[in-house]
């Protein structure tokens, strides 16, 4: 049989729990709300966090101090980036990943007759030179 890890004990500090209920909680209507309010916010943000994952987006959403059954206080919320100097690293993946929204951007604006419109043109410019933009699109932001 082979041997799994490394024959050592780690411990990872995983912070307190975001919840903590117990039977009477589930009774108490006022109880069952602040525990309802704390979990759709940690949900929502690991929602965030899958998505980007699945996007190829190298980010990662986070709180960084929390009290049990309390919604998370904005100011502990933190935003990670990641990077590569290695040129080109990311760049595909976060182009395809924003390339939807931008191109949506681009005919809603043109659509409403957006003075803004011209300011996408770098973005669109960048999705272009991948190969991303539409005709569509580039037919929106020509004058």
């Amino acid at each position: 049989m082979d041997e799994v890890g490394d024959g050592k004990a780690w411990t990872v500090p995983m912070g307190p729990p975001v919840v903590s209920v117990s039977i009477a909680d589930c009774n108490d209507p006022s109880k069952f709300e602040q525990i309802y309010s704390t979990l759709k916010c940690w949900l929502y943000l690991d929602r965030q966090n899958v998505i980007h994952q699945l996007l190829n987006v190298p980010s990662w959403e986070r709180y960084e101090a929390w009290e049990p059954n309390s919604v998370p206080v904005e100011c502990n919320y933190k935003f990670r980036r990641f990077g590569s100097p290695r040129p080109g690293m990311n760049i595909e993946s976060i182009l395809r990943a924003i390339n939807p929204m931008i191109q949506a951007l681009i005919f809603n604006m043109k659509l409403q007759g957006s003075s803004g419109l011209s300011e996408l043109a770098g973005v669109a410019g960048l999705l272009d030179a991948h190969g991303l933009l539409s005709q569509e699109a580039r037919d929106a932001l020509s004058p």
